[in-house]
């Protein structure tokens, strides 16, 4: 088996291990399991440590894990048993003791909300400078964000933060998380208010110890991130919101209009906002009079009606005019709302399958109705089902009866899969992940037998051509799908019955009772494809002169986008704006695209000339954007029709983001710092890495 084989199907199998690992259903017992067998039979294996490491992540940061596991692997994956939600606290200085991933550890230990107080006079004792020479910036910013850093640290490290002479603007982020510290004493707080830097300024005000005499100074700031910080402060007065609630940027008046200490009379104002995040956030407002619902009912923006419908004390009247909108996204907030009767919750089960997706998560949705909406067999409302406290059995067999590879998956991961049907999941990729590692080696026949009806004909291949392959596989394989592994089966088969027959020849004539009895391949059943074969021929032909197309067209592009390139290299940078807006080349989508299952991406040998590329005829949908660069280029991204919501690792430009709802999107390791109007992050996956808006970091993270 040759590497790039072998690297291509070692990941199909750390993709489905890592499903059991990551299920909610997965005991203690079987995750031990699953370490111990990765461990001895791949781990000593160099090449294979860094592929199989994904499947020990999802292992240790399993809610089910067990604390003896943790702590048998705290110190050769400490971030990974730092970031589980069992790790008890007696390992936080075990682990902050392991220098080799310290830029790590004092992160992940310093976010820990029950990390104890003097743990972090250790941790900025280390983490001045990393083993690079260079300050774990990310490590200070959450020892500083921390409620349980004492004062005195706090204004030891904002005294020498505020003293750096090199890049100290690259500081300012940390400053403002000392700001916002809730043990910062209303001295500082006075002197910080006074600050030069916004983000000080904008920490203070955000700072839960503020007094309403800082916040009503602040108010009047030039910087509207830091009114913005003001209007967003739990202690901010009504006076103070009065006033902010006729600034003229509108995100200043959307937090007057969220906060719950805005007057009743500024969200009546409010909501005839000619902004609709603004009229949005008054309906939000958990002190939001009904009567402004009954006002904005029809209400041109599917964010105001949708807000409606989503909130708790909506009335049944107006959810009732809202479930027949023509608004997919305001029915799906009418779906989820949990005042909706069981008559309603009938109604909507005939709605499209978006809003299926949504009522699946409705805690009122009974049993019979989550078996109705699934008939269609759509991913999302499987997902949700799968997830709703009145899934019934019913369901789940029903699901594990399809042949179908997602739903699968969504039964593995969700907490109603059946432990019997996680442990054969897993018992039969690891026999898989085993023949991969060992194929040279000596594989059992009973292995072989297992694998035999595997989907991938690149296994069945492999079978087939291993030594140890057994008669009746081989048979077998002489009628299997696809018609080369056929021919091979048939040649193979020919050369056995020839050798069993020279052997019966060469004896005397007796049959031997230790070799299984052989078909001759003339009885072999096979496919009718005698009055097709022309035929196949020529289709075959015109897909491989098609594919020689497609690798000219590619070859004449990539030529024309280095000359590009070394253009560019003579020009200044105002130049190379206009440069690559006159002359990006427009690619073919049959070109620029690949076809990959049920999704599209772009092709590899394109991805270094991305900004010399038109981009504006082709579309989104479906299309895998993560892990690149798009800010540079014209490229038009629907967050929420691009490939499984997946904006992980990707750069976007507030221009590349034509649609701006990032509710449900997968933001982890994202750079959205240049966004200016999106919406939706509280409800998207993040992590530490992803790079919000300046305006929105502190404010989010809080």
């Amino acid at each position: 088996m040759d590497d790039e084989l072998k690297s291509q199907l070692r990941k199909e199998c750390i993709k489905n291990l890592q499903l059991v690992a990551t299920s909610q259903s997965c005991t203690s017992e079987l995750l031990k399991n699953i370490i111990s067998e990765i461990d001895i039979n791949f781990y000593r294996n160099l090449h294979t440590t860094y592929d199989y490491k994904e499947i020990v992540e999802s292992t240790l940061i399993n809610p089910n894990c067990s604390i003896k596991l943790l702590e048998d692997y705290v110190d050769i994956y400490p971030f990974f048993v730092i970031d589980s939600p069992k790790c008890p606290v007696y390992l936080y200085d075990r682990i902050l003791n392991i220098t080799d991933y310290q830029d790590h550890t004092i992160r992940d230990v310093a976010r820990k909300k029950d990390c104890p107080d003097d743990a972090y006079e250790k941790m900025l004792s280390e983490v001045s400078y990393s083993y690079l020479g260079i300050i774990n910036k990310d490590a200070l910013f959450w020892i500083s964000k921390s409620p349980n850093c004492s004062f005195e640290l706090l204004i030891s490290l904002y005294r020498r933060l505020s003293n750096m002479t090199k890049s100290p603007e690259s500081f300012n982020y940390i400053l403002g998380a000392i700001a916002s510290n809730p043990n910062m004493t209303e001295e500082w707080l006075i002197k910080m208010a006074k600050s030069n830097i916004i983000e000080v300024r904008e920490g203070v005000a955000i700072n839960p110890s503020v007094t309403p005499e800082i916040l009503e100074e602040l108010s009047d700031d030039l910087s509207y991130h830091v009114n913005i910080a003001v209007a967003s402060s739990s202690v901010c007065t009504p006076d103070i919101l009065r006033k902010l609630s006729t600034y003229e940027n509108t995100k200043v008046r959307a937090r007057v209009a969220i906060n719950k200490n805005t007057p009743e009379d500024v969200l009546y104002e409010l909501s005839k906002d000619s902004n609709p995040n603004v009229r949005t956030n008054v309906v939000r407002n958990i002190n939001c009079p009904i009567d402004i619902y009954r006002e904005l009912i029809n209400d041109n923006s599917d964010l105001v009606t949708s807000a409606i419908a989503s909130k708790n004390n909506c009335p049944l009247s107006i959810l009732k005019r809202l479930m027949y909108s023509d608004s997919e996204v305001t029915r799906r907030s009418v779906a989820l709302n949990k005042n909706l009767t069981p008559d309603l919750i009938d109604i909507l089960t005939n709605d499209t399958e978006f809003v299926k997706a949504g009522l699946a998560m409705n805690p009122n949705c009974q049993s019979k109705q989550l078996i109705k909406i699934c008939k269609n067999n759509n991913i999302r409302v499987i997902n949700n089902s799968l997830r709703n406290r009145n899934c019934p059995k019913e369901l789940v067999d029903n699901l594990l009866s399809i042949d179908d590879t997602k739903i699968k998956e969504s039964i593995l991961l969700s907490p109603r899969c059946p432990i019997d049907t996680l442990t054969d999941y897993y018992n039969y990729f690891i026999t898989k992940a085993n023949f991969i590692e060992h194929y040279d080696s000596d594989i059992s026949i009973e292995d072989l037998k297992k694998l035999s009806d595997d989907k991938d004909v690149q296994i069945r291949k492999l079978i087939l051509e291993h030594p140890n392959c057994p008669i009746d596989i081989i048979i077998k394989y002489t009628n299997d799908i696809d018609e080369k592994l056929r021919e091979e089966a048939d040649k193979l088969l020919k050369k056995k019955n020839s050798y069993f027959k020279f052997k019966s020849i060469a004896g005397d004539n007796k049959p031997n009772k230790n070799i299984p009895p052989v078909r001759e391949i003339n009885d072999v059943e096979k496919p009718n494809e005698k009055d097709n074969i022309d035929l196949l021929k020529e289709i075959k032909q015109e897909e491989e002169n098609k594919e020689e197309e497609i690798k000219k067209l590619i070859l004449e592009h990539l030529e024309r986008t280095r000359e590009l390139t070394y253009k560019l290299e003579t020009l200044d940078a105002e130049e190379k704006l206009k440069f690559r807006q006159l002359l990006r080349v427009r690619i073919p989508d049959n070109e620029l695209l690949v076809k990959v299952g049920e999704h599209f991406e772009i092709r590899r040998e394109y991805l270094p000339y991305l900004e010399l590329i038109d981009f504006s005829f082709i579309s989104s949908d479906n299309l895998k954007v993560s892990h690149i660069d798009w800010s540079k280029t014209n490229m038009s991204i629907d967050p929420q029709k691009v490939f499984i919501k997946d904006l992980s690792y990707c750069k976007v430009s507030d221009e590349n983001l034509t649609f701006k709802d990032l509710s449900d999107c997968v933001l982890i390791g994202a750079d959205l710092s240049e966004d200016k109007n999106s919406y939706g992050y509280e409800n998207a996956i993040i992590d530490d890495e992803t790079k919000l808006p300046k305006n929105r970091k502190i404010i989010f993270e809080k």
